[in-house]
């Protein structure tokens, strides 16, 4: 499947500025253009702004996560390591079949 990219460039000073979005799948690239297209430039890069910082504020809640993890597996460590010595290994149930008891 061929990608598609919507690219937005703009003459500032004597250098071309040029925004290139990669889309994936064709109901986001109509989805995308219909959002993109009837926007200026500078809307454009507004719109990258606030991304960059929804991206910023999702890498510093996963961050938190780790962290959290991290803090919670030393409790286990602490208090419990024996859980830890056993690989944990989900039990399977195939659909439509029935274990035997």
């Amino acid at each position: 499947m061929p990608s598609v990219r919507l690219i937005f460039s703009r003459l500032i000073g004597e250098k071309m500025v040029i925004i290139t979005l990669p889309v994936h799948g064709h109901f986001q690239a109509f989805e995308s253009v219909a959002n993109y297209s009837n926007l200026t430039f500078e809307e454009v890069v507004q719109e990258l702004i606030k991304q960059k910082e929804v991206v910023k504020k999702k890498d510093a809640h996963i961050r938190e996560l780790e962290d959290y993890i991290d803090n919670l597996l030393v409790r286990v460590m602490e208090e419990t390591p024996s859980i830890l010595r056993t690989p944990y290994e989900p039990k399977k149930k195939k659909a439509g079949k029935l274990s035997k008891k």
